[in-house]
């Protein structure tokens, strides 16, 4: 996710991250905007 060499410590982990994501969508997005607000609202935080 960093771009950064990633280790693997054991055989199992290391197909356990997919290849592409399944759901990717940049932060201004409107629905991942609408998410990200009501799940700070609903926890008490505010997005600034």
């Amino acid at each position: 996710m960093t771009g950064e060499a990633t280790i693997v410590l054991w055989e199992p982990a290391e197909d356990s991250m997919l290849e592409l994501p399944d759901f990717s969508r940049p932060l201004g997005h409107p629905l991942v905007w609408s998410v990200a607000r009501n799940a700070a609202t609903k926890i008490g935080y505010r997005i600034l």
